[in-house]
C-alpha cells in the first residue's frame, strides 16, 4: 500500500466519499467502446479505420467544438495544491488513471454543472497540480457519474483524447479540452 502524506489524507477525508463496486467500475470501462452509440446526439464521430479519414473525423469534431466550448469558462479552476479543494465544488479524491495520466498519483473531478459539463484535475504524489499534457487533468463536456455519463465521456472526451495521440494533434484537442488550472 502506498504511504500518503498526512495533508494529502485530510484533503482527501474532507471530500465527500462516492462508493463504486470494481466490478461496475471495470464492467463499464469495458464495455463502453462497445457500446458507443452509432447515431444521436451521443454518437462518436470516430469510425476507426484509415489515418486519413479518421484526421477528417477528428478535423470535423475539432470544428465542431469550437463553435460549442463556451461551457468551458463556467468550470472551477483547480487548485495548485489537492490540500485547497473544496468539497462543495470538487468530488472525491481517487488514484489517477496512469495509463491516461501518466506521472499522475490522485485526481478529483468537479461535480457536474448543468449540461453534464466538469473539471478534472489530476496531482502528483507531493499533491501539486500537475500542468502539462498527457499527465495533467482536462475540462470534460461529460463528467462521469454513472454509467451513461461515462458513455458520454467516453465518447466526447477519451475517444477524441486518444484519437488526438494516435493523429499527433493533442494541442488541437487541448483547444476544447483546455488543462482548466
Amino acid at each position: 500500500m502506498v504511504a500518503i502524506p498526512d495533508r494529502i489524507q485530510n484533503a482527501r477525508a474532507a471530500l465527500p466519499r462516492v462508493r463504486w463496486g470494481a466490478l461496475s467500475i471495470g464492467l463499464s470501462i469495458a464495455l463502453l467502446p462497445a457500446c458507443a452509440p452509432v447515431d444521436g446526439p451521443n454518437a462518436s464521430p470516430f469510425k476507426g479505420g484509415d489515418p486519413e479519414v479518421e484526421a477528417a473525423q477528428f478535423d470535423t469534431w475539432l470544428e465542431d467544438e469550437l463553435t460549442r466550448s463556451a461551457w468551458i469558462e463556467g468550470l472551477p479552476r483547480c487548485p495548485e495544491h489537492m490540500a485547497d479543494l473544496d468539497p462543495r465544488v470538487w468530488r472525491e479524491v481517487t488514484r489517477a488513471n496512469r495509463r491516461l495520466h501518466p506521472g499522475g498519483a490522485y485526481a478529483v473531478r468537479s461535480k457536474p454543472l448543468q449540461g453534464g459539463h466538469g473539471n478534472q484535475c489530476v496531482f502528483d504524489a507531493e499533491g501539486r497540480l500537475m500542468l502539462t499534457a498527457p499527465a495533467a487533468g482536462t475540462a470534460d463536456a461529460a463528467t462521469p457519474v454513472g454509467l451513461a455519463s461515462y458513455l458520454r465521456h467516453y465518447v466526447h472526451d477519451i475517444l477524441p483524447y486518444k484519437v488526438a495521440l494516435r493523429l499527433g494533434r493533442l494541442p488541437d484537442y487541448l483547444r476544447v479540452r483546455p488543462i482548466w488550472h
